[in-house]
Order: structure tokens, then sequence, then C-alpha cells
């Protein structure tokens, strides 16, 4: 038997300035405010989604990660 040790690795890591921007665009399209945006307003609108409990902005984006890991805990998940 080989043992494995678990590891994970995100695919293609997105640059956090673009997450950002992303993030902000999904939650402006919910209060019409596409016009407001700048170069600086991505870290402020995400921070203030989330103070008001208004997360789901945030659901509109996903990464790519490869697990290695036991059999047992990853059926654990699909559950």
């Amino acid at each position: 038997m080989r043992l494995i040790s678990p590891s994970f690795e995100i695919l293609n890591p997105p640059k956090r300035e673009d997450v950002l921007r992303h993030l902000e665009l999904c939650g402006r399209v919910c209060y019409k405010s596409e016009d407001k945006m700048t170069e600086e307003s991505a870290s402020r609108m995400v921070r203030m989604l989330i103070e008001r409990g208004h997360e789901s902005p945030i659901e509109h984006f996903s990464i790519s990660v490869r697990i290695i890991c036991d059999r047992g805990v990853s059926h654990e998940w699909v559950r």
C-alpha cells in the first residue's frame, strides 16, 4: 500500500484585484449602480455587501481546486 499525504492546489489562481472587481460588478448590478464603479471602489463595495449581509453576489465567483485526499473524505463531501 502506498500512502499519499493530503494536499490541495488552486488551479489558475486569480488576482485579488480581479476577484474584487468581479464581485463589485455583481453587487452593483443588484443596486443598479454600475456607473459608480471606479478603480478604488471594489474593496469598499464588497465590504459593504458583507456588512449588510447581502452575500449572494459573492457567490458569483468560483475557483477550481485539485484536492488529494482519502476516498472516504471525498465521499463525505458529495453526500
